[in-house]
């Protein structure tokens, strides 16, 4: 037993931890499945800022605003996710902050919008209760506006 294991024996980590079950009530977002790697390149000259959404502070790509009620539940260094029972708030904020900072609309279909722009290919899916902002080298924009 590793040293790790034996820690959390030792401070009583249950041993029969019942996992969650999945509901069918639950709400799914598709994530975009790109062919391409991550580009090393695009990381080092993409241009992130932070932006703020309730007690969150999140990346996002330049000149992208979010909502300050946004729900946040999760984030990476190209995606958020968010959890809002009603989407229109944020399509709205990502939508008017996408078209000043001059990206733009590449692709739109069912609760789908992909915006290019200063490099990067910018997908939002905002669906009832889940909701996904990504982005990616402009190159995975045809992988971004694919449909499921």
């Amino acid at each position: 037993m590793g040293c790790c294991c034996a820690v959390l024996v030792a401070c009583g980590a249950p041993a029969d931890a019942v996992a969650p079950k999945a509901t069918s009530s639950a709400r799914q977002v598709t994530l975009p499945k790109p062919d391409l790697p991550w580009d090393e390149d695009f990381a080092a000259n993409v241009t992130l800022e932070r932006a703020t959404a309730g007690d969150r502070s999140v990346l996002v790509p330049k000149g992208i605003r979010l909502p300050e009620a946004a729900a946040v539940t999760a984030a990476t260094e190209a995606t958020v996710v968010f959890a809002d029972d009603d989407p229109t708030a944020l399509l709205a904020s990502v939508e008017e902050s996408c078209l000043d900072e001059g990206y733009v609309e590449y692709a739109k279909y069912d609760a789908v919008t992909v915006w290019v722009g200063h490099g990067m290919a910018v997908r939002l899916e905002a669906r009832e209760g889940a909701q996904v902002l990504a982005w990616g080298p402009e190159p995975m924009k045809d992988a971004f506006a694919a449909a499921p």
